[in-house]
């Protein structure tokens, strides 16, 4: 378990390396326009920028996953602007159950 910890934080570590030479080289040239990058070094950088953009992606995702109770519940569309009567619209909530074995019915 120790081992894989050690080469989880290597590989993270290497991760962080490779995105910020790529961010220090994007850089470089998008200020230096004189600046002649080969292609295959474009393309590693674009394949970098991508990378992380679907990291971004995959971790708001999670996030809004974790933080949307009722994801499941379909949305009412509204086409009108007309405002809503919120009284109208709100559903009736049932009174809690009562426990039986606290207060029988007799």
């Amino acid at each position: 378990m120790m081992t894989i910890n050690r080469l989880e934080s290597e590989v993270r570590s290497l991760e962080v390396t490779v995105s910020t030479l790529g961010g220090f080289i994007s850089s470089l040239a998008y200020n230096n326009t004189d600046l002649e990058i080969p292609s295959e070094i474009l393309r590693i950088i674009t394949q970098i920028n991508n990378s992380e953009r679907r990291k971004s992606v995959t971790v708001n995702v999670l996030r809004c996953d974790n933080t949307l109770p009722n994801r499941g519940i379909p949305l009412k569309v509204i086409d009108d602007n007309t405002p809503l009567n919120v009284e109208q619209n709100r559903k009736k909530i049932p009174p809690p159950l009562k426990s039986t074995v606290s207060s029988p019915n007799l």
